[in-house]
């Protein structure tokens, strides 16, 4: 099996490079420095000479998770380099956003021998960090072989994930064995990764930094969002969050519903990708709604009924403006986002029934009561309208889901503390 992904991965190339320049059709910064997906033409390093700490977070929502964990090693670790690759454009603008000019950042190459071992060569990571379920073969046993760890940090692995890679025990198996720790999000992905090769002693439950959420930070923003916003504190807000294709005019139907019961009703309706903005602005047009770009950067009248979030940055902060939150990706079969944000401000959430992604956060949301699931745009519309009929339930909805926050940090101090360990590991072996 590796030597069949070796040979396949170089004939794939073109295609993974045709794939970008098609999707540049709507967002041009997918051919943007296309090179650097080759390990061509790559940006010198900000310090030469330091020891490097290689991140990888594919794009939005896992340049989020990992973040806190970042800015810990740049607070603690000041005598080296935290470089950061990204997949996506989104997720490269996060980066920015977050870090600016204090991390490198790249491309992350695809993954043949060719293309990592000139990555590798240009940076020299001391040490690697791949987000969740980024297990890339080439990368890491590319890595291994010059001595470098890589480790697997907020690893999840859901039961759907662990079947797929058990179909190809021949890659994955030696693969994830050559990790050389995992920090797992909860039991069961542990179990998943060392019934697939990983060694049992590599394998840690830490929990997730997910939880781990700067309220403080997000809530002083929040303020800022509601004064700019000017959006009265009497009005029903509702917050359909990470949307995708297909789920939008679900979204967008429930709401017409609510607007016949609670008819000052306010939706916040932010696609995963705000490069679809204009796609979903035609639906709440066809719709007829009254809507309003964020991007305008305008004040919400109370005569506008949908608040199109079409920025990047402000999701967690405008969470917190809303009486009950949508989790999109769930009424489609993408598995689902992060409901955390929402606890943190005390926010219940709904859900649809694909939350793999999320399945066991959901679950405990779901059994504490500070979750519902929704099957589709009816029952959005029921659960929106019976919160919001009735805001005490809400509130202890809300109540619940924050309790069962606060009960799970933690997950940041374990995840430093193991990096740390291998990054003073492979100081003192250098």
């Amino acid at each position: 099996m590796r030597v069949v992904y070796n040979l396949l991965m170089p004939l794939l190339v073109p295609l993974l490079l045709l794939r970008l320049l098609w999707r540049s059709r709507q967002n041009p910064d997918y051919r943007r420095d296309i090179l650097q997906r080759l390990a061509l033409g790559l940006p010198a390093p900000r310090v030469p000479g330091q020891p490097r700490i290689w991140i990888h977070a594919v794009s939005v929502g896992e340049t989020l998770a990992i973040a806190p964990l970042i800015e810990r090693v740049l607070r603690d670790l000041p005598d080296h380099s935290v470089l950061i690759t990204s997949t996506t454009p989104t997720g490269r603008d996060q980066v920015a956003r977050l870090f600016a000019n204090r991390v490198d950042w790249a491309w992350v190459p695809f993954d043949t021998s060719g293309c990592v071992d000139r990555f590798l060569t240009h940076w020299s990571p001391s040490v690697i960090g791949l987000v969740e379920t980024e297990i890339w073969p080439q990368i890491i046993l590319r890595a291994q072989k010059r001595g470098v760890p890589t480790l697997l940090l907020n690893a999840r692995l859901s039961h759907r994930s662990a079947r797929g890679y058990a179909r190809v025990g021949g890659l994955s198996r030696p693969v994830i064995g050559s990790l050389a720790a995992i920090a797992c999000q909860s039991r069961a992905h542990a179990r998943r990764f060392v019934a697939l090769g990983a060694a049992p002693q590599s394998v840690t439950v830490a929990g997730s930094v997910k939880f781990d959420v700067p309220v403080e930070s997000l809530r002083k923003q929040q303020q800022q969002l509601r004064q700019h916003l000017a959006i009265s504190r009497e009005r029903p807000i509702l917050l359909a969050a990470s949307t995708h294709r297909g789920e939008d005019g679900w979204v967008i139907d429930a709401f017409l519903q609510v607007l016949q019961a609670v008819p000052n009703a306010l939706l916040l309706l932010a696609p995963r990708h705000p490069e679809r903005g204009h796609e979903v602005s035609a639906l709440l047009t066809d719709a007829r709604l009254a809507w309003r770009l964020r991007s305008q950067q305008n004040p919400v009248l109370p005569s506008d009924q949908v608040l199109l979030v079409d920025t990047l940055g402000e999701l967690g902060a405008m969470t917190g403006l809303a009486q009950i939150a949508f989790i999109g990706g769930s009424l489609v079969a993408h598995g689902g986002h992060n409901p955390l944000e929402a606890a943190a401000f005390g926010v219940p959430t709904l859900t649809g029934p694909h939350r793999f992604n999320f399945g066991d956060i959901f679950s405990d949301l779901l059994a504490c009561g500070g979750a519902q699931e929704v099957a589709d745009a009816n029952g959005l519309a029921r659960a929106w309208i019976q919160w919001l009929q009735n805001p005490e339930n809400a509130q202890k909805a809300g109540r619940a889901a924050e309790i069962y926050l606060q009960k799970n940090k933690g997950a940041l101090d374990a995840q430093y503390a193991l990096l740390e360990t291998h990054i003073r590991g492979s100081a003192s072996v250098d």
